[in-house]
């Protein structure tokens, strides 16, 4: 395979990635990660690839590496909000002087806060 084909394939996949980011559909990265990597392999071994190609690649992949970080940041929040509702949730259990188990606080699930 020359290099521009390699060019192609990893420009296909760079699209994909960055398809499935924008779809939410992060569960099947690892298969394009090691895609990549192959391709990103085959590209080094063979011909010198053409100045031009390479920039659009370098920009497609900086493009998803900022989706990718982004996706990452907003799952972390996320989780971040899940675990302070929980927690709200659940109060605090601690134990009286004769040692009984008390709750201290806590709510019942009546309302989940939604952000968009």
């Amino acid at each position: 395979m020359n290099s521009s084909d390699t060019i192609s394939q990893l420009s296909d996949t760079l699209d994909l990635e960055r398809a499935r980011l924008l779809s939410g559909d992060i569960l099947k990265f690892e298969s394009i990660l090691a895609e990549k990597k192959r391709l990103f392999e085959m590209l080094l071994e063979g011909e010198a690839p053409d100045r031009l190609a390479l920039d659009t690649l370098r920009k497609k992949a900086s493009e998803n590496q900022a989706l990718l970080a982004t996706t990452i940041r907003t799952i972390r929040g996320v989780n971040g909000r899940i675990s302070a509702h929980k927690n709200r949730q659940a109060g605090i259990v601690s134990y009286s002087q004769n040692g009984a188990r008390v709750q201290i606080g806590g709510t019942s699930m009546t309302s989940f806060e939604s952000r968009s």
